[in-house]
């Protein structure tokens, strides 16, 4: 299931799935990053590490949730009254509480992240993960 939100001062669509995020499982804590989320995207990568990836785990099932309810809190709003009805049955937001609130509402300028860190940390990764594995079979006594 989707939920299509929508910008109201730069008129940006937005389609959001809810529900298991099956991309997150796939892709971890790239999609975070691929979506504008960098210092979350962070997080989500320490966090992992600290805990030995259960909360990756935990996060394919959360995750698209906490991603709608970061939008509607930067003052995207769903664009229908059925996308409120299926926020509101996902337990999201009431469908009453949903007013226009931009956080830049005063320099009339809507920020719009780079995806610079999410290309650095795939060339990164894309580097090292060959290398580790080549430094780990390597030093291993047989």
């Amino acid at each position: 299931m989707t939920v299509t939100l929508i910008d109201p001062y730069t008129k940006e669509w937005l389609t959001a799935p809810l529900g298991f995020s099956w991309t997150n499982m796939f892709f971890g804590f790239f999609v975070p990053l691929y979506r504008g989320e960098n210092v979350f995207g962070f997080i989500y990568f320490v966090v992992g590490i600290l805990t030995a990836f259960i909360f990756n785990i935990v996060m394919w099932f959360i995750y698209n949730k906490g991603f709608i309810r970061r939008k509607l809190r930067d003052g995207w709003l769903p664009a229908t009254n059925d996308d409120k009805d299926v926020l509101s049955a996902y337990r999201i937001r009431s469908a009453d509480s949903f007013a226009v609130q931009h956080p830049n509402d005063r320099a009339g300028i809507r920020y719009r992240p780079k995806r610079t860190i999410f290309y650095i940390v795939l060339v990164a990764s894309i580097i090292v993960m060959p290398l580790g594995g080549w430094a780990l079979f390597t030093f291993i006594p047989y």
